[in-house]
């Protein structure tokens, strides 16, 4: 009943149902319905509710709900949820805010995590990481700045990381290379440059320039 008059109240669109766990009721199975409600939330704050086995959620957060913040931190969530939180933040670009502290995630949990929002195994794969969300307890990812500037700097930092072992020219000419058109190889340089010059801007790393072979 307190789902769907939250659901039906369209003035409402920051929920804080924090340490709410009562014997019987379903936590995750609340929290994916509010997501899958169509409506448009700010904040979804569900920490403390003993929250375990998040399929439900997980699915839910892969449809891409007009949701910016969920905090589901202190539950009981692990590694296997990470494991299925890492997959839908790849189907992801509404969510902003992602808090999992005080859960039962280890380190490997969050690297899982971290890969769908930093992967540097290659330029393409950092394109199609999700620059959107900032995820508490995953290191090194700044908060409070846009999705933009957000990739740029992942950009700067693979192609710096790269400079600094000698590996630049062979990694951008198998990645822009033979295999891609002229129009291709020229709008990849551009991004790479672009974000470049932003990223320089916006961070003070070690510069460097591009190779020229």
């Amino acid at each position: 009943m307190l789902i769907k008059s939250i659901i039906d109240n369209r003035a409402i669109n920051d929920i804080r149902l924090e340490n709410c766990n009562q014997d019987g009721v379903n936590g995750c199975r609340a929290l994916a319905t509010l997501m899958t409600s169509g409506r448009p939330f700010d904040w979804l704050d569900f920490r403390g509710n003993c929250l375990s086995g998040i399929d439900d959620v997980a699915a839910a957060l892969a449809t891409n709900p007009q949701l910016k913040t969920l905090r589901v931190s202190d539950n009981e969530l692990n590694d296997r949820d990470a494991d299925l939180i890492a997959q839908a933040l790849k189907q992801n670009t509404n969510l902003q805010r992602l808090d999992l502290g005080g859960n039962n995630i280890t380190s490997a949990g969050f690297e899982t995590i971290r890969s769908t929002i930093y992967d540097p195994s290659s330029m393409n794969a950092m394109e199609s990481c999700n620059h959107t969300c900032w995820v508490d307890c995953v290191e090194g990812y700044v908060h409070g700045i846009t999705p933009r500037q957000r990739r740029n700097r992942n950009l700067y930092k693979l192609l710096s990381t790269r400079h600094l072992d000698g590996s630049n020219a062979r990694h951008l000419k198998a990645e822009l290379g033979e295999r891609n058109s002229p129009s291709s190889l020229c709008q990849r340089c551009f991004i790479a440059s672009n974000a470049i010059r932003v990223a320089k801007r916006q961070i003070h790393l070690r510069p460097f320039q591009l190779p020229s072979n």
